[in-house]
């Protein structure tokens, strides 16, 4: 959106990470600079103690990992790949 809000839908069958149970299927998502502030915030959510669903890792719309708040919310960090010209 103009204003730099972005929302994603994902199919729950086909989210990377799979969604385990039956609640908090919903992400909250955190736009990055790049990869390597991306590595930076998953060290230092590691250390923080938060549970890790997925390393980072490269997918289609960029660098991410995907990190589970203590209520097990989930909490995807990314940067986003370079678009082609």
């Amino acid at each position: 959106m103009e204003n730099g809000f972005k929302l994603g839908l994902w199919l729950k069958s086909e989210v990377d990470p799979k969604v385990v149970g039956q609640g908090a299927t919903n992400e909250l998502v955190f736009q990055l600079a790049d990869d390597a502030t991306v590595d930076a915030t998953f060290s230092e959510w590691s250390q923080k103690g938060l549970t890790m669903a997925q390393r980072p890792t490269k997918m289609d719309f960029g660098y991410t990992f995907v990190a589970l708040d203590p209520d097990g919310h989930r909490l995807r960090a990314y940067a986003l790949a370079p678009q082609p010209v």
